[in-house]
């Protein structure tokens, strides 16, 4: 047996909190709108495999811009050492250079990862909340 408040759900009437809900025809409907509450979550949720090519495409784009930003630091610097003559300083400092720019790189793409997740996550919760009170001010 179900005990609910009373109030209208998807064109249903839920009977008031103690009551039974012991009429077949409600019952299905409710079962109705749960099997369609799933679906609709379902929908809007990714699947672990879709999350886990996501993670793992960015992380080989992040390794990828770190390894490219030293080597071109790198060969910056190799080539200015040519042409100064100054071996292997220039290079050195080029190198390190880029992977310092490489890692800049990664923290700036990380923290712009971080506030989409937090505004997702914020609008997701916004979203909540105005749906509970939407559900308060139908009971009230």
């Amino acid at each position: 047996m179900l005990h609910l408040r009373d109030t209208r759900i998807a064109g249903v009437d839920i009977p008031r909190k103690g009551r039974c809900l012991t009429d077949p025809d409600r019952q299905r409907d409710l079962d109705d709108l749960e099997a369609r509450l799933a679906a609709a979550k379902a929908r809007h949720e990714p699947d672990a495999r879709e999350i886990a090519t996501s993670a793992l495409a960015a992380s080989t784009r992040y390794a990828m811009e770190i390894a490219v930003a030293t080597v071109v630091g790198g060969a910056i610097g190799w080539q200015l050492d040519r042409w100064l003559g100054t071996k292997p300083w220039l290079a050195i400092l080029f190198l390190l250079l880029g992977l310092a720019a490489g890692f800049i790189n990664l923290l700036r793409a990380v923290n712009r990862e971080t506030e989409a997740m937090l505004a997702a996550e914020a609008e997701r919760s916004a979203g909540k909340a105005k749906a509970g009170r939407a559900d308060d001010e139908e009971t009230h």
